[in-house]
């Protein structure tokens, strides 16, 4: 897929972003990734200020061997494990970000 780099942000960003905040449990980002078409979803303080953004990579490099090697039972221990983590400590901090308007 070709983007022209000169065009304005706003022609290729995602309007209705989901975003969590950093005591958000990952049972319920990988809720999010599995019933979106989201790439990465923003970690944002109770002021709405960006503290970090998920991967969809950050959250299948959490999910165990199980989950690869397809035994069984691998839903159910990555959820417990899921269960284990908040955003805040799987999240990458202070991202770059750029304004809307921007290009």
């Amino acid at each position: 897929m070709y983007i022209d780099l000169n065009l304005p942000v706003t022609h290729i960003m995602t309007e209705s972003v989901r975003f969590v905040s950093p005591d958000t449990l990952m049972t319920e980002v990988s809720g999010i990734f599995k019933t979106t078409d989201f790439h990465h979803i923003p970690v944002l303080d109770e002021d709405g200020k960006i503290l970090g953004i998920i991967s969809k990579v950050d959250y299948h490099q959490l999910q165990n061997h199980f989950t690869r090697l397809g035994m069984a039972n691998y839903e159910k221990r990555n959820d417990e494990f899921m269960d284990t983590l908040t955003a805040e400590e799987v999240m990458t901090k202070n991202p770059s970000c750029i304004h809307h308007e921007s290009s």
